[in-house]
């Protein structure tokens, strides 16, 4: 039987406005920084629960992929990657 645990996750994330793409994601978004936080923190919200607590820290490649690989398509209509 699994028990309910609680972990505390630090992600970090690097991204970068496409160069063609300047003065859209700077001046088209509200609040670019917070968007993203928003996106990636329940991407990882919805994968880290699928993991038992000790697998956590050994998968964080395939959670880091599986974040990257759902956000592709948002990143790109906010202009960034």
């Amino acid at each position: 039987m699994r028990q309910k645990q609680f972990v505390n996750v630090v992600v970090s994330v690097q991204y970068q406005v496409l160069n063609d793409k300047v003065y859209e994601a700077c001046y088209m978004l509200q609040d670019p920084e917070n968007q993203i936080k928003a996106f990636v923190f329940d991407l990882v919200r919805a994968q880290v629960p699928k993991l038992i607590l000790d697998d956590v820290f050994s998968k964080k490649d395939d959670i880091a992929n599986a974040v990257k690989a759902e956000l592709e398509v948002p990143m790109s209509h906010l202009d960034m990657e």
